[in-house]
């Protein structure tokens, strides 16, 4: 039962010590720590203000393979890079996907307890400086532009179809 499985892998998550008392499983053999890694790292450097709290795709790899819940795939960043006014703009220093602000039973703690995590940390931090540092130096350096150029029609037509008052 998938509900279960995602009770278990929330229970890990949120124990201090990473394990599900029923199932005696940690967090870390129920969890793809690559995908998760990366999409904190998305939701965290793109600002997104739906992270951790709507449009978020998680998928369980069952059956015959490792069994784990992914991370993914990324979408939704309407509300990311200081496009809306999101209550983490008015704090410099604020975590997007890392926060512990569990409202009306919409946001999950679950990037906040992970980032306490050591295993989290440390993969998180390599993902950063192997994947992420450079292809942030490439867009910054020479893309931005150009994707911005190829985006526009899509960007315009996204605040059309959700009745957007101000672009920024």
């Amino acid at each position: 039962n998938l509900a279960a499985i995602w009770q278990t892998v929330e229970n890990t998550i949120l124990a201090e010590d990473g394990l599900d008392v029923q199932s005696g499983k940690s967090w870390i053999e129920l969890i793809d720590l690559e995908s998760w890694t990366k999409m904190y790292l998305m939701e965290e450097i793109f600002a997104n203000g739906d992270a951790c709290f709507i449009s978020q795709y998680f998928y369980y790899d069952g059956g015959e393979n490792d069994g784990k819940i992914y991370a993914g795939p990324i979408w939704d960043f309407d509300h990311a890079m200081g496009t809306r006014k999101t209550w983490a703009l008015t704090i410099p220093n604020s975590f997007y996907a890392n926060r512990l602000n569990v409202k009306d039973g919409f946001d999950s703690p679950w990037f906040y307890y992970l980032y306490q995590k050591e295993e989290f940390y440390e993969r998180m931090l390599e993902e950063y400086e192997k994947v992420f540092l450079p292809a942030l130096e490439l867009l910054r350096n020479v893309t931005i532009q150009t994707y911005a150029q190829q985006i526009e029609c899509a960007a315009s037509m996204d605040y059309v179809r959700w009745s957007v008052e101000s672009h920024g």
